[in-house]
């Protein structure tokens, strides 16, 4: 089973829903964020080179949700980022 979290900021930035995890078919899914834009991105764990569905960088760095308060902002560019758990999938 999987969790999903959200992305909430003080400047009002508020991330879609990202999933993060295995689920039963045994698909796996992480979070990214974009070293260029600050983008956060969900994607399934392969081994194939990511891109950024924001600007197309692949510079991309993988996201742990233990990681609050290190996280740069897309919006204010402030590392106020903060993840938080908003629900399960599987």
């Amino acid at each position: 089973m999987g969790e999903i979290f959200a992305g909430a900021c003080p400047c009002g930035y508020q991330s879609h829903s990202l999933k993060e995890g295995v689920g039963m078919l045994r698909e796996g899914f992480g979070i990214y964020q974009c070293r260029h834009c600050y983008k956060l991105l969900n994607s399934r764990n392969t081994t194939q080179q990511k891109r950024c569905s924001g600007c197309g960088s692949r510079n991309l760095i993988r996201i742990q949700p233990e990681m609050n308060g290190v996280l740069t902002c897309p919006r204010c560019n402030e590392k106020q980022l903060q993840l938080y758990e908003c629900g399960l999938w599987d």
